[in-house]
């Protein structure tokens, strides 16, 4: 199996990946990433050497033609020099095409859970700490505050970290865009950041990160909460996210459940690995 199944929820499972692919079909907003969308593949391509900008998605091809579009891609991607991420998740096809992946130079550097929730069932939160507030990004300081947390909560280099900023300044900072950027002050100082895909039929929460002197103050439950209240109040349902290991219990504490796994399969065109874990 591609990935795990965790729950006989087909329609969450299903919302889960959807919002991810409506996502990185947004990328195409910037005229630095090129995207192929097909009925077999989505592909996101960008001269910058870093995986999130160059991403495999929704594959859905038979099994004799697997190796063939898998060598196709690593082709594609070794001559922009570049590195892929393919996700794979329960809708994946052929059903093995992870460990095919495997066998044509992709290393599993992640299985994240799918999670989800009915926004209805969000639990009680705890207070936010003294001197805390957030912001919606509406203007390009905010949008530069947000890119400084992720860079410091993520490990991002000034390439990629400048790289951030131009995508979501494509992608737009308008109250009407899909994707919503929010960013924590501490303090007045930007300390924490997180944003949210407005999809078809979800939110999805993506981009919750800390700058280290801030973390265990209950601030990323806070910039959790933030985008999916926003979410209820314009009429949203139901909420999902793909959880990295050290943010799973922030989630479950929240009430959100586990659905499904999504592989993560990493393509690299050298020994140097540019994304840190």
């Amino acid at each position: 199996m591609n990935a795990a199944v965790l729950s006989g929820d087909k329609t969450m499972i299903a919302m889960i990946e959807k919002n991810l692919f409506e996502l990185f079909a947004l990328f195409r907003r910037w005229s630095q990433i090129e995207v192929e969308d097909t009925p077999e593949l989505l592909l996101t391509t960008c001269n910058i050497p870093f995986p999130l900008f160059n991403n495999v998605l929704r594959a859905g091809f038979l099994p004799e033609y697997a190796d063939e579009t898998i060598q196709c891609v690593v082709e594609h991607y070794a001559e922009a020099g570049v590195p892929a991420l393919w996700w794979v998740g329960p809708s994946s096809e052929p059903d093995d095409l992870g460990a095919r992946l495997l066998r044509h130079g992709f290393c599993l550097y992640d299985s994240a859970p799918g999670m989800g929730i009915k926004l209805r069932a969000l639990k009680n939160e705890d207070p936010a700490p003294r001197g805390f507030s957030i912001r919606r990004v509406e203007d390009v300081e905010t949008l530069a505050h947000w890119c400084q947390v992720m860079q410091a909560g993520f490990k991002l280099t000034d390439g990629v970290s400048f790289g951030v900023y131009e995508l979501c300044s494509a992608m737009g900072i308008s109250p009407n865009a899909p994707l919503q950027h929010y960013v924590g002050y501490l303090d007045g100082q930007p300390v924490a950041s997180s944003s949210a895909h407005f999809g078809l039929e979800s939110v999805g929460v993506y981009n919750v990160a800390t700058v280290p002197t801030a973390r265990g103050r209950g601030i990323a439950t806070q910039m959790t909460l933030r985008p999916l209240h926003d979410a209820r109040q314009a009429g949203y349902q139901t909420g999902i996210l793909h959880a990295s290991r050290d943010s799973f219990g922030v989630y479950a504490r929240l009430g959100f459940s586990t659905f499904c796994q999504i592989g993560q399969y990493i393509w690299m065109p050298s020994s140097t690995i540019l994304w840190q874990r």
